[in-house]
């Protein structure tokens, strides 16, 4: 419903922040209640490292070239080149800051909170990344672009959510 609005760039700000608020000081609470620190609800490893970054941002980078190579030549009327400077500076401000706050939610989240959560019940390694998975490419689906191939997009975000988990040695 939000991106049937067409939101502004500070209007995507707010409603990405509002959704932060509440999870931030949610994982402060349960790292003091467990005694645990809250890296450990990210990593299974002692400490975040370059490599383990590095490939992350590398399996997320194939991903994003070979899906977007595909668009294209499934559709080439599917990616369109258009510029806009007052739109760019806005969005590059939203992102600026944003990012760092969108990416540890879904640190957080998916990669940390769910995956331990899940292999609690003692359930396999494959089916924790699976169901991980899964639970990062839903909410995705409300995403705008999602919304013409919602079981395309399903897909996709489970790639990505099982590239991420990979990566984070899940």
């Amino acid at each position: 419903i939000i991106w049937q609005l067409n939101p502004k760039p500070w209007q995507m700000l707010f409603i990405a922040l509002f959704s932060f608020v509440p999870i931030a000081p949610t994982f402060v609470l349960i790292s003091k209640i467990l005694g645990r620190k809250v890296l450990t609800f990210i990593t299974i490893n002692s400490k975040l490292t370059l490599r383990n970054f590095l490939i992350g941002a590398g399996t997320w980078a194939i991903l994003l070239f070979v899906g977007t190579l595909l668009s294209f030549l499934v559709d080439k009327q599917s990616i369109e080149y258009v510029f806009d400077w007052q739109g760019f500076l806005a969005a590059l401000l939203v992102i600026i800051i944003l990012l760092p706050i969108q990416v540890l939610s879904e640190e957080l989240v998916f990669r940390g909170f769910i995956p331990q959560s899940i292999s609690f019940f003692k359930i396999p390694k494959n089916l924790v990344v699976l169901l991980s998975s899964l639970a990062f490419a839903v909410p995705h689906l409300m995403n705008p672009e999602a919304k013409d191939d919602p079981l395309w997009s399903l897909l996709a975000y489970g790639a990505l959510g099982f590239a991420w988990l990979t990566a984070a040695k899940w």
